[in-house]
């Protein structure tokens, strides 16, 4: 094994296992790793972003709203059953917020015949949820509830930079870049 390949398992090792240990040491204002969380208020049992002065989602719905908007306007359904074994369908998005558009995306995703196929989300998002806010705002959606357990268990640990995170059961890969989108989309580039 040659020195560069050494070189990347030592930093995939401590980008995943150190940083959580040397995140959590560190007081988080001070720590570079660290990624000013979104603040919100809770108006009539709905999240408020105080930063960007609105609703996470609209009154409707926000599982409705995804649907309508973004699996439905992008006919991603039929485009997925066209897609040919072997290959990956690739979704980008910015500002990754509770994770709503993602989980109703790969409840969707999860209803074709993925087999031999992958789902590749990437997200960028600079002001995280912390995961007491999104458990609350997630709760609220019965329909994606085996989605969301299972994603909050592997839920992103507030640490800038890039983060993987694979469901094999339904073959979905979740990327979500912890940073400001100038730095993101250079990352995403190399």
């Amino acid at each position: 094994m040659g020195c560069h390949k050494i070189w990347e398992l030592i930093k995939e090792f401590l980008s995943t296992k150190s940083l959580l240990a040397i995140n959590s040491q560190i007081k988080k204002d001070l720590s570079p790793l660290f990624i000013k969380e979104a603040e919100l208020i809770w108006t009539e049992n709905k999240p408020f972003s105080i930063k960007f002065k609105d609703f996470y989602f609209s009154n409707s719905g926000g599982e409705k709203e995804t649907e309508h908007v973004f699996i439905k306007g992008n006919n991603l359904i039929n485009r997925w059953k066209n897609l040919k074994d072997g290959t990956y369908f690739a979704i980008g998005e910015l500002g990754f917020g509770s994770g709503l558009n993602f989980l109703t995306t790969w409840k969707a995703w999860s209803k074709i015949d993925y087999h031999n196929k992958e789902l590749h989300f990437y997200s960028i998002e600079n002001n995280p949820l912390k995961k007491e806010d999104a458990k609350r705002i997630l709760s609220e959606f019965e329909d994606l509830k085996p989605f969301v357990n299972e994603f909050l268990n592997l839920y992103p640990i507030n640490c800038k930079g890039v983060q993987r995170i694979y469901f094999r059961e339904h073959n979905v890969y979740l990327t979500v870049l912890f940073r400001d989108i100038d730095e993101s989309i250079s990352t995403l580039i190399s």
